[in-house]
């Protein structure tokens, strides 16, 4: 009787776990769909997401170089800080003009994003889905390769393409995991 417990305990993690994938893959799908059809606005809406978070963290380690005096390192600190609030206050300013210099950072997160879902997918040995996280891992190499291949005319709408595939097979990748636990789910309960 614990042991029946213990599996619909299980079948309901499973459950929930489930429908959030497949709602963030969902989602993550649509924003693709969206950054592919519509690229000119992906990449700048990429720009300026970027510039923010710029003006952000500059702001958050002003403020906290400012909280910490006689530190070590505040004088760099506050630099840094500035650093990160001009380049991001710049960016707004012309965030077309910062898309190059973007679309070279956005070639090395593919890269390294797809090194690293593929070194998480060696830690999920017999696990349902490994091979999706393979599959997400080395699209975002082959990504980050044409990306670099196709510089500098491509800038101005790789972004907004790219970022769409990406969202797309990331968004997959989740909701394939989630279909995967369904079936999970239908054994631990006893639907066959």
């Amino acid at each position: 009787m614990t042991d029946r417990a213990g599996d619909q305990g299980a079948a309901n993690l499973i459950h929930r776990f489930r429908t959030g994938y497949m709602v963030a893959g969902s989602i993550l799908i649509a924003g693709g769909l969206l950054a592919i059809l519509f690229p000119y606005f992906g990449t700048l809406a990429t720009t300026i997401f970027v510039g923010w978070v710029l003006i952000l963290s500059g702001a958050v380690e002003i403020l906290h170089a400012l909280s910490v005096r006689g530190a070590p390192a505040i004088v760099l600190n506050m630099l840094a800080g500035l650093l990160s609030l001009g380049v991001g206050t710049l960016i707004l300013n012309d965030p077309m003009s910062g898309v190059f210099s973007l679309t070279l950072f956005l070639g090395g997160f593919l890269a390294a994003d797809g090194v690293i879902r593929i070194l998480s997918a060696t830690q999920m040995a017999g696990v349902p889905g490994q091979g999706w996280v393979i599959m997400n891992g080395v699209s975002s190499l082959a990504l980050a390769g044409a990306l670099l291949w196709f510089l500098p005319t491509a800038s101005l709408y790789a972004l907004g393409i790219l970022l769409g595939i990406d969202l797309i097979v990331a968004g997959s990748t989740l909701f394939f995991l989630g279909r995967v636990a369904k079936v999970f789910e239908d054994l631990v309960s006893g639907k066959e």
